[in-house]
């Protein structure tokens, strides 16, 4: 847990805004009302350090106190930093959510915020007053860090910011402390009324700087003063984080009365009157900040108008839906009859009840007469729904009478034809007796039509089936013939090639005798004539490597794995046998 950027302007002066963050935040928030506290002021003016004891007092459910041992900031808490560089940027929120019971006995949601000190070396002073504007906006309680006493140029400065900021003429904050740091009046410090009253009475001589005062005072339904003794070296070096008691005694217990004082007063964060819970605060900050986006921070109060506007929708559209629902189940309830108008009457009176109550449940934002008004055209609207739905009934009812008349008009007709029927009955029933008979008859004819019809059918097809089976024995009896005859041909033809072969060896081998009475190969194989084993065996092979391989080309027609290609073997698809002329190398 620790500080997490909500809001912060870049170097481009562009703003972002994490809404992941705020999202959780709400979440946590759930339904109950929430504080926020947050503290503005000038940098390097000890805004973290009593962040660190406000976040303390959170932590130990409301009361500040401390132990020697105990360790203000550090990784648990809020950083802070000495020197001249600011240290917070933006708007940091604590990410995880309090919960205290106020002094009414309401439990509420308590969000503490720090922000980055106002007009420090690395800030436009545009992007110093969006931060201020926004932190005022979303705070119930707002502390002002300010070293030493008020002056004319701390209050030139706040009257900018809300006059930026204020909406209308009503008040922008709910409450407002200033937290007056290194303070060195009489007494023992603390909350000081006296002072407030002072330069309120001493300002009515300058005009314009009682009208800066006003001003603030106008701003904030609660304006407080607290005044806070300086610090001892100690504090005055710390950088990052320090220990308890290495705290001057009286400045910190001072500081603690002060975040007990806060703590103790907490009140829910309203917006027109109405108080904000984790949907609510989602919905006004994500407001704020797109006003802020799209307006430079102009007109800020347009940001409280589109927050008013989307609660006072979001609650009609909720009421309506509700109230729509009901109306469809009237309506598919009603069906073709409809429904006795003082019943649906009665009916859409307790449905108008319930709309109008989901409507008061939701959170709304504006002036009493604002939200009269609204609801007033609420019920304007489901008022004419409410119309328009007992019109809808009335045609229905209206048709229900129509056609009950017309079905009491046709019932008297049917018991008049009824007596006539009776006259003819014992006609009438003699010729359906026939009738019937004439039926059973043709009824019988018409079965046994279609059962010879049937049996034909079944005759036909038989006969088809076995032509076609006929067809077919033909037909694989015709390929076999024509294999058969292919493989003769085939076998025709590589005996009259062996042939050939044969004597063409026999005239090289009288050629070769009449050349010097060489061998030829056969006789180096141990044969004494060119045979068979000669073309297929290993040795004729061997003898026909140099002689031209006259046996060339004869590809092997066995599918029983004879390892030879040109082999000559003219059987297909059966066993070798000793015929085959592949010699000792056939593996069949």
């Amino acid at each position: 847990m620790s500080l997490k950027l909500l809001f912060n302007i870049d170097s481009n002066n562009q703003p972002n805004f994490d809404q992941d963050l705020i999202r959780e935040i709400g979440r946590q928030i759930g339904d109950r009302p929430v504080a926020v506290v947050s503290t503005v002021g000038g940098f390097r003016e000890g805004k973290s350090f009593f962040d660190n004891i406000l976040l303390k007092g959170l932590q130990n459910g409301g009361n500040v106190e401390f132990e020697p041992n105990d360790v203000i900031g550090g990784p648990n808490g809020v950083a802070f930093k000495r020197g001249i560089q600011r240290h917070t940027v933006g708007i940091q929120i604590w990410d995880k959510v309090f919960y205290r019971t106020n002094s009414r006995g309401i439990e509420i949601a308590v969000l503490l915020i720090d922000t980055q000190g106002t007009f420090d070396t690395e800030s436009h002073m545009k992007n110093s007053a969006i931060i201020f504007m926004i932190t005022l906006m979303i705070s119930s309680n707002l502390v002002f860090n300010k070293m030493k006493l008020l002056n004319a140029h701390d209050l030139a400065d706040l009257n900018v910011f809300i006059e930026m900021s204020r909406n209308g003429g009503e008040p922008m904050g709910q409450s407002l402390l200033f937290l007056m740091r290194d303070w060195q009046g009489d007494g023992d410090g603390g909350m000081w009324p006296e002072y407030l009253k002072e330069i309120r009475s001493s300002s009515a001589k300058a005009a314009d700087l009682k009208g800066m005062l006003e001003g603030i005072f106008g701003a904030f339904h609660k304006v407080e003063c607290w005044t806070v003794f300086p610090p001892n070296a100690a504090v005055r070096k710390a950088d990052g984080s320090i220990k308890a008691g290495d705290c001057d005694a009286e400045f910190l217990r001072n500081l603690c009365s002060c975040a007990n004082h806060i703590l103790r007063n907490l009140e829910p964060k309203k917006v027109l009157g109405t108080a904000l819970d984790g949907a609510t605060l989602e919905t006004y900050i994500l407001e704020v900040v797109k006003h802020v986006r799209e307006n430079s921070a102009i007109c800020m109060n347009n940001a409280l108008e589109a927050t008013s506007r989307l609660c006072f929708q979001e609650a009609k559209n909720k009421a309506i839906q509700h109230f729509d629902t009901d109306i469809a189940t009237i309506k598919k309830q009603a069906d073709e009859k409809g429904i006795d108008e003082s019943s649906l009457v009665t009916r859409l009176s307790q449905i108008k009840t319930i709309a109008l109550k989901v409507y008061d449940k939701r959170p709304l934002f504006g002036s009493i007469p604002e939200k009269t008004r609204r609801r007033s055209e609420l019920e304007t609207e489901l008022k004419a729904k409410c119309d328009a739905l007992i019109a809808w009934n009335g045609d229905r009812v209206r048709l229900q009478i129509e056609r009950e008349q017309q079905q009491r008009k046709v019932e008297a007709m049917r018991i008049e034809n009824e007596q006539q029927q009776r006259k003819a009955e014992a006609e009438r029933q003699q010729r359906l007796r026939e009738g019937q008979l004439r039926e059973q008859a043709e009824r019988a004819q018409q079965e046994e039509r279609q059962r010879r019809e049937k049996a034909e059918r079944e005759r036909v097809e038989e006969q088809r089936l076995r032509e076609q089976a006929e067809r077919a024995r033909l037909e694989d009896q015709q390929r076999r013939d024509r294999e058969r005859q292919e493989e003769q041909r085939r076998e025709q033809e590589n005996q009259r090639r062996l042939e050939e072969q044969m004597m063409a060896l026999q005239i090289q081998a009288l050629q070769s005798r009449q050349l010097g009475g060489m061998q030829v190969p056969w006789e180096r194989a141990g044969h004494s004539s060119p045979t068979n084993n000669y073309f297929y065996g290993n040795a004729g092979m061997g003898g026909m490597g140099s002689s031209g391989n006259v046996g060339q080309g004869h590809s092997c027609n066995c599918r029983t794995g004879c390892r030879h290609g040109n082999c000559g073997c003219r059987r297909r698809g059966v066993e070798c046998n000793a015929g085959c002329g592949c010699g000792s190398d056939c593996v069949n």
